[in-house]
């Protein structure tokens, strides 16, 4: 007050002002600041995760014991997944996590078992000055190691002595009891625990099977081979393999008893009903409560140091009573106080609910049944009526769905009939051009040649003027030759037919072909035996062979495999290269290469006069074109099918007509 009536007097009516104005704005910066950030409460941190039974009670129980602060505080809560993931940098990694995550700390941690408690104790900075209440730690050398002035809580020590002596009682012939551990720190003191129990048992003989030195599998193989119905097993459930594996309690828990001959009890497991004769029977929901107790405590001001550590002592056992049966053990004869549950339950106690729910229903039932039959009738009549609907329905799509893909498989087979046609009136365009050219060229030739002949004559022989002559002779030959490939392709050249022998003339072929081609292209050629000759001009067969073994030679120049095959084939319907050809029985002679390739952009070229694929100079363009006017010229088709990289393949077809009742009458033809 003193304060403000300086400043009242200092700065008058304007300082007033302002300092209102300040006041108000740190208000409302306050506020807002608090409406970003939820006010801390209590964040409950297990070693476990969310599926573990034990965990789920505790923060049951405590939740339940702090539930009279109402929904005003805030309760977050995370998971250490102590039986998952041991590895310390992971440790870090999450402790570096959480501080990040928590800028405003908690004003209290629950932290359950030994896990989430040796993990806040490594980690003084982490949450610094922040109370913590914990529960289920096992461990009495970790407790001892805690400050007092910022934890308290509930341990959970196990009293072994208690449950041998207990067990030993009802089992008094037992001498040997085996010991079932794991590499964790709470099952090393177990271990102490029960090595100082023996003792006080003269003549009790302990093996230990741990988990420190044997895995998980050599545990169970032990147990199943060195057990007898006279011994006992105590297990403590394993969580970790001993190469660091995390295994699930429960499963671990389950082979042990299966695989065990004598009975098997435990000190840190209160559920009965999964093959335990005895465990010590303590719930985590109660542990919860006293560990929620402590809690409300340290909310409400009570100083942590006040609070201390207390021990939560169970050693009240519970017995199984199928367990119990199966080894020929009485109740009456059970050590006083003992509980025993999982009996097997008479058929009234097992269908109470379901019998008087029965009753009851039959009672109501009775009332109202005719109604139901009326409505069950209208609702199978209406039923039937939105079935026919859907049936309908149905029907109606599916015959949609028919008409669609007939429309898009026509679409499709128009398109390709276009395209072949257009493809075949632009070769029939390309034939008859050719043919004019070649056919008044052929003319021209016949002068040339005529000429230079009776020149030669008239020159000596050996003399310049000769060689010129000769020279003009040969050169008119070669373009001779040119002008009949091009009456070839146009399908205009007369040459008189004759029958022609497949195998045989592939045979006379084969010794050219492997000349023509180099060494390192392997050669096969294959021609069944039952190839009806063929009616073809004089050395067209020859001709289609060897061009179309020289486009595959020089598609190979690293060398390759060339394959020759010729056979008699049934054409159904028209083809897809050339839907010119019509249905019927054809010789069928395929070329096939290892080599480079086309794209699908040379295939429709490669039969046009003077396309070639070569360097200048290296091709004429007019082998291919050859062929394709020597097949069509005989009514036949030819296809080709290759990709860039994955060879080519030449079909040519040619129709099987008979000759003179002539047919290969050689053997086979199969080479290599």
């Amino acid at each position: 007050m003193d304060i403000l009536n300086r400043l009242r007097r200092t700065f008058g009516r304007v300082g007033r002002t302002a300092l209102f104005a300040f006041l108000c704005t740190g208000l409302l910066v306050r506020s807002a600041a608090a409406q970003g950030t939820p006010p801390p409460g209590v964040l409950f941190l297990h070693s476990y995760d969310s599926t573990y039974q034990w965990t789920r009670d505790l923060e049951q129980g405590a939740r339940e014991a702090m539930a009279t602060l109402g929904p005003s505080l805030a309760v977050r809560v995370e998971y250490l997944d102590a039986r998952h993931e041991t590895r310390a940098e992971i440790r870090e990694q999450f402790a570096t996590w959480l501080a990040a995550k928590y800028d405003r700390p908690p004003i209290l941690i629950v932290a359950s078992d030994d896990a989430a408690v040796e993990f806040l104790l490594s980690h003084p900075a982490l949450f610094a000055d922040v109370p913590v209440i914990f529960g289920g730690v096992n461990s009495a050398a970790l407790a001892a190691r805690l400050p007092r002035s910022r934890f308290a809580g509930i341990t959970e020590p196990t009293d072994v002595d208690h449950l041998i002596t207990r067990v030993l009682e009802v089992r008094k012939g037992t001498r040997r009891v085996f010991v079932v551990t794991d590499r964790q720190p709470a099952s090393v003191e177990l271990r102490r625990a029960i090595e100082l129990a023996a003792r006080e048992h003269e003549g009790l003989t302990v093996t230990y099977l741990s988990g420190e030195i044997l895995g998980f599998g050599q545990i169970v193989a032990a147990l199943a081979r060195d057990t007898q119905p006279d011994d006992l097993v105590i297990v403590r459930p394993v969580i970790e393999d001993q190469d660091g594996t995390p295994i699930d309690a429960g499963i671990s828990l389950q082979r042990v008893v299966e695989a065990s001959r004598a009975p098997v009890v435990s000190p840190s497991v209160s559920d009965i009903g999964q093959g335990l004769l005895a465990g010590i029977y303590s719930t985590g929901i109660e542990h919860g409560h006293r560990m929620g107790q402590k809690a409300l405590a340290v909310i409400r001001g009570t100083p942590v140091s006040r609070l201390g550590i207390e021990p939560s002592i169970d050693d009240q056992l519970i017995f199984d009573a199928q367990q119990l049966s199966r080894w020929g053990l009485r109740e009456v004869d059970l050590p006083p106080g003992s509980r025993v549950g999982n009996h097997p339950p008479s058929f009234y106690r097992a269908n109470k609910a379901l019998i008087w729910t029965g009753i009851a229903a039959l009672v109501v039932q009775s009332g109202i049944i005719g109604a139901l039959v009326v409505m069950a009738r209208a609702r199978r009549r209406a039923q039937r009526a939105l079935q026919a609907q859907a049936d309908a329905l149905a029907a109606s799509h599916q015959q949609l769905d028919l008409a669609h893909r007939s429309l898009l498989r026509e679409q499709e087979g128009r398109q390709v009939a276009e395209e072949a046609l257009r493809q075949s009136q632009k070769m029939e365009a390309l034939g008859r051009l050719a043919g004019g050219v070649a056919h008044d060229f052929n003319n021209l030739l016949t002068v040339i040649i005529g000429q230079s002949a009776l020149l030669a004559e008239q020159l000596p022989a050996g003399g310049a003027l000769r060689a010129g002559a000769d020279e003009i002779r040969t050169a008119s030959d070669r373009a001779a030759t040119l002008t009949r490939q091009l009456l070839a392709f146009s399908r205009k050249q007369v040459v008189p037919r004759t029958p022609c022998r497949v195998a045989a003339t592939l045979r006379q072929l084969e010794p050219i072909i492997r000349r023509l081609v180099p060494e390192t292209v392997a050669v096969e050629l294959r021609a069944a035996d039952d190839i009806p000759a063929l009616i073809l001009g004089e050395g067209q067969f020859e001709q289609v062979v060897l061009n179309l073994v020289t486009n595959a030679k020089d598609a190979m120049p690293d060398g390759g495999r060339l394959a020759i095959e010729a056979r008699v084939e049934t054409v159904a319907s028209p083809l897809l290269g050339d839907p010119d050809l019509q249905p019927g029985t054809y010789v069928v002679l395929r070329v096939t290469d290892s080599g480079q390739g086309m794209t699908a952009e040379t295939q429709r070229q490669i039969f046009e006069p003077f396309f070639t694929t070569k360097a200048a100079g290296h091709g004429t363009g007019v082998g291919l074109a050859t062929v394709y006017g020597i097949v069509k010229q005989h009514g036949g088709g030819i296809t080709v099918n290759s990709a860039p990289g994955m060879g080519a393949t030449f079909a040519v077809y040619f129709p099987a007509t008979l000759g003179a009742g002539a047919v290969v009458g050689a053997s086979p033809l199969t080479t290599a």
